[in-house]
């Protein structure tokens, strides 16, 4: 289990509040330990590059924070009969720490704000789940085990603020690049090639906004200076944020089979290949942890079921030990599918005969065309990879 230590700030925030948090999550009727810890407090305590000054949760689904009242603790006395025992308890806690509960309804999200120090910090708690659903891990935060959300998942939380990029955040992906550029690759593409293009065209646009907030908030106040993967020109922060998202898009993609694993292989724009594999059993957790959805088109729902397809063919074929290409991305932006292959699985599996046949038997009765009619995944671009 690895071992992270939150700043100052964040460390007395949740020092604070952690008893409370857990209490009220209780008497909400969810788990006391319903809640995922991320945002950039858990980013600084791994890579050490910055600091924080607020902690981010997660919360479950079922708390009913978009029925929490919206007025402030302390005028909120007439609306104090419309709360929940949740509500009621967590902010009498809040009161008696001198905090200021502020909940906005519509987004499901409560914001804590404290005064340490003369300084401003935060406890942000959001009702919902990931925007990646896969890869949040057990971890001692401050010598208390949590469960953190991976820097996949956080990152692609800051893309869903879309072009109002923050000059922390344009920071933190910038220093991801450096310290760990699986999980920016994977929530670059997750989040998909159209809408990051079209985020890098306006971050270049806010160049010399982030410039100027980057001298006033992050410059000195939130970086380290002995942060072991260096420092940043934050004259041109804008335009390094897009230049290393946009080189973490996929521009060849391969799912295959060998033996029993599944295998994703890419390569991004900017020349990273990488090889991620996972048994069977393990086949959408693997494709959507490498990002893969974010290329399949279409809404939310749409990608999801088109992802779920693509793993059960896959985890199908590596069941019966068949090593093949399922699917490649071509340089058109078109998808190469093993179609035979496919649509043998599709009958045995509605047939529950099992997948019988060798690989030799399947491919003298399959064929390789674009597209498929079940799965009809659209990515922006890319290039075949080479067997």
């Amino acid at each position: 289990m690895k071992d992270l230590k939150l700043d100052e700030l964040p460390a007395r925030i949740w020092k604070e509040c952690r008893a409370n948090v857990r209490e009220m999550l209780r008497r909400a009727g969810v788990k006391p330990d319903g809640y995922l810890i991320g945002g950039g407090s858990i980013l600084a305590a791994r890579f050490g590059h910055r600091r924080s000054t607020d902690v981010d949760l997660i919360v479950v689904k079922g708390v009913g924070f978009h029925k929490w009242t919206a007025e402030d603790t302390e005028t909120a006395n007439p609306g104090r009969g419309r709360q929940g025992p949740a509500e009621r308890y967590f902010r009498e806690k809040m009161d008696a720490k001198a905090a200021w509960t502020l909940p906005v309804r519509e987004f499901g999200t409560v914001f804590v704000f404290f005064e340490m120090d003369g300084k401003l910090a935060e406890l942000d708690m959001e009702e919902g789940a990931p925007r990646i659903p896969y890869g949040h891990e057990k971890a001692l935060v401050n010598g208390r085990a949590e469960t953190v959300l991976s820097t996949a998942q956080i990152l692609a939380g800051k893309l869903e603020r879309g072009e109002d990029v923050p000059a922390r955040d344009a920071f933190d992906f910038v220093m991801t690049e450096r310290a760990d550029p699986a999980a920016l690759e994977a929530a670059a593409n997750s989040t998909g090639p159209q809408r990051i293009e079209d985020l890098c065209r306006k971050w270049r646009g806010l160049n010399e906004a982030l410039r100027e907030e980057a001298q006033d908030t992050v410059r000195g106040v939130f970086t380290k200076q002995d942060c072991r993967y260096g420092t940043v020109d934050f004259r041109n922060l804008g335009s390094e944020a897009a230049r290393v998202m946009e080189g973490a898009l996929y521009r060849e993609i391969a799912v295959r089979t060998r033996g029993d694993m599944v295998e994703v292989e890419t390569a991004t724009r900017s020349g990273t290949e990488r090889r991620r594999s996972r048994s069977a059993d393990e086949s959408l957790q693997l494709l959507t942890e490498a990002g893969i959805g974010g290329h399949a088109g279409g809404e939310e729902g749409e990608r999801r079921q088109r992802l779920g397809e693509a793993a059960k063919a896959a985890a199908a074929a590596a069941r019966a030990g068949t090593s093949t290409t399922m699917a490649r991305m071509q340089q058109n932006g078109e998808w190469e599918w093993d179609t035979g292959e496919w649509e043998r699985q599709k009958t045995e599996r509605q047939s529950g005969t099992g997948v019988r046949k060798t690989q030799k038997a399947a491919a003298q009765q399959g064929k390789k065309t674009k597209g498929h009619p079940q799965v009809p995944l659209r990515p922006h671009h890319g290039d075949m990879l080479k067997n």
